[in-house]
């Protein structure tokens, strides 16, 4: 559990990992223990954090936008 909330602090140009990260803690949240759960509650402040989450690649891409339809 404490890798996950270092993976959700991950520098922006590792976007793909706060993705991924983001995909388990959906999991955990919805099939995990309700000691996962209770975790993840207390990191809500690591999630609210990411609805923000913007990074622009060298192609002028914005990768954050593209995930913010997973949060």
């Amino acid at each position: 559990m404490n890798h996950i909330s270092t993976e959700m602090q991950a520098p922006s140009f590792k976007w793909l990992k706060v993705l991924k990260t983001l995909f388990l803690v959906e999991h955990l949240m919805k099939c995990g223990s309700k000691q996962c759960y209770d975790y993840l509650q207390n990191e809500v402040n690591a999630l609210r954090h990411l609805q923000n989450f913007s990074f622009i690649d060298e192609k002028r891409a914005d990768k954050g936008e593209s995930s913010k339809q997973y949060i």
